[in-house]
């Protein structure tokens, strides 16, 4: 019976953070997806293509201090928040819990308010030597952020208290609230100012960066509405009586601060990346190049500022998945560990086997879906770009790299979350410094080797060397097993070799006989083959039983009838 028990739990667990990853990751694609959508129409009324480039670069500048200062401000609360409160419930100590939320939410308003103050104040400071024309332009695009960083951390928290509940729904639907908001405030505003009233392209720039403020107080109202519909849910029971020694509030900030420091910092590492590519990139190339000034900006502007913006579509979904892990791993953890305790039993000495298998379970998701998107992505490189922004062989080549980039950046951060979640924070932060050491130390010998691909290089080295490092951790302490692993991530890297046998011949051969495609022949061959890649990959996700991790047995056994597998 207790077998039974374990198994059923397991089970739960796993349909948990199946239905946790699923909504999140259609939040984080239809949230990614607009955000590259707009892109088409924002490009288009900045002007012509260099302008247009030139107005992303200046976007891209503001936003890479903004997320630093914005990860700075939330300090890795809500992470920590989501583990600590799925670590409370998991102990029955509800009311801890919810007074911990009480006051980290007091916090993050004053964080917010501070962060702002100071990334006004420091705009200047911060707009010197960016890969920009004009350093004032640069400023106002800065501080027209200001706003969205003072609100920013008290969203995050409640975003955190959802998903400390495990209830990921509220919180997904937050997000593409917050970006349908964003997006619609942006493009109105670029239309008027650019189309109607001839404004300068850096009025454009400034007011599409301050549409963030505009789609955080849209996700509050989002998530209050939530919270009063199903404020039932978390309020503790009237004769409820909570065991345990008293925590203080004092206490319990205390400990939330010094858990959300290595998820600041680990959480922070793309920002600080991006912003080592900002400040570098300029005056390595400007050394080892004979590119112009000019020639510079604009290929900082298409691997730093338009390619990345198509490679956060990728990357959302290994960040969906991510983000559930915490809490669901934390869950199961903190019970696994506490009944070794009660056995007598030491962590460090008896293998973790639920624990192992959710992480398991984490790897084949994240090879089911980033390994299709990456590969669909890389193939479909040339028209994705031409109708995002325009045809450019280059913009298709360092796209094509990024993919490769996506795959390690999501890994990365499937690991880290895995190591958070079972609070091993001092080896979080060790991966942290390999990644950062790894990104400054072969940037220069990157660049000059190879140009600017180098620098995508180095950011891919950077990710893949302390995921590696994660996962030597893990193994020492839930005793991973390689081999079920590699049984569980074949099937998909078996089905996405199929799929690419029969796309990339019908692909390449459309672009042979018709070299220029127009940008409505871009969109149809992306929609055309975007749909017999997915076609084909899913019916050979099913036939080889994969799908079941992604859509569960019962549901991927009905479509295997349907389809005549099981005859």
């Amino acid at each position: 019976m207790e077998n039974l028990n374990s198994e059923a739990a397991d089970k739960q667990a796993q349909q948990r953070l199946n239905e946790g990853s699923t909504w999140l990751t259609i939040a984080s694609v239809v949230s990614r997806v607009l955000g590259v959508i707009y892109i088409i129409p924002w490009m288009r009324w900045m002007g012509d293509p260099e302008s247009a480039t030139a107005a992303n670069a200046l976007f891209n500048i503001g936003y890479n201090w903004y997320s630093i200062f914005l990860m700075v401000a939330v300090a890795g609360v809500p992470a920590a928040i989501s583990r600590q409160l799925a670590y409370y419930n998991a102990q029955r100590r509800y009311q801890t819990g919810l007074r911990l939320f009480k006051a980290a939410s007091g916090l993050m308003i004053a964080s917010g308010v501070i962060g702002g103050l100071i990334l006004y104040l420091a705009a200047p400071i911060l707009s010197v030597g960016t890969p920009t024309t004009n350093v004032n332009d640069a400023i106002q695009t800065i501080r027209s952020l200001v706003p969205a960083l003072v609100v920013l951390p008290f969203l995050s928290i409640l975003r955190g208290f959802f998903q400390g509940f495990q209830e990921m729904k509220s919180s997904a639907i937050s997000q593409m609230t917050e970006q349908i908001a964003r997006v619609a405030y942006m493009l109105v505003a670029v239309f008027l100012l650019r189309r109607v009233m001839g404004a300068p392209v850096s009025d454009a720039v400034v007011q599409s960066t301050f549409a963030a403020f505009i789609g955080a107080v849209v996700a509050i109202l989002t998530l209050g509405f939530y919270y009063v519909r199903n404020r039932a849910e978390y309020q503790i029971p009237k004769d409820f009586v909570e065991e345990g020694e008293y925590i203080r509030t004092r206490s319990l900030l205390k400990e939330i601060i010094l858990i959300s420091i290595p998820f600041v910092i680990s959480g922070a590492i793309l920002e600080f990346l991006n912003v080592i590519d900002t400040q570098t990139f300029r005056p390595i190339m400007a050394r080892v190049s004979s590119l112009s000034p000019e020639e510079i900006v604009n290929q900082y502007g298409i691997f730093g500022a338009n390619v990345r913006k198509l490679v956060t579509v990728l990357v959302s979904f290994a960040t969906a998945i991510s983000g559930t892990l915490i809490p669901v791993i934390a869950d199961t953890y903190t019970r696994e560990i506490t009944e070794k305790r009660a056995q007598g039993t030491s962590n460090k000495t008896v293998s973790l086997h639920k624990t192992s298998g959710l992480i398991e379970h984490g790897l084949a998701l994240y090879a089911l879906v980033m390994l299709p998107a990456s590969f669909g992505f890389a193939v479909l490189a040339g028209p994705l770009y031409q109708v995002i922004y325009y045809q450019d062989a280059m913009g298709e080549f360092y796209l094509q790299l990024s993919c490769l980039l996506a795959l390690a950046q999501g890994l990365y951060f499937i690991m880290m979350s895995t190591v958070q979640a079972m609070n091993k924070q001092k080896q979080g932060m060790i991966g942290v410094a390999i990644a950062v050491v790894t990104k400054l130390v072969l940037q220069y010998p990157l660049l000059w080797l190879f140009g600017t691909p180098g620098a995508i290089l180095a950011t891919l080295s950077a990710f893949l060397l302390p995921s590696v490092y994660y996962f030597v951790i893990l193994n020492r302490y839930t005793s991973l097993s390689l081999d079920r692993i590699a049984e569980r991530v074949w099937p998909a890297v078996e089905a996405v070799l199929v799929m690419l046998v029969v796309i990339i011949p019908v692909v390449y051969g459309v672009r042979h006989f018709v070299p220029v495609l127009h940008t409505i022949g871009a969109l149809l061959l992306i929609i055309i083959i975007g749909m017999m890649g997915a076609g084909i990959y899913m019916l050979m996700v099913l036939y080889n039983h994969s799908a079941d991790t992604l859509i569960g047995q019962e549901k991927a056994e009905r479509m295997r009838q349907w389809l005549g597998f099981n005859r």
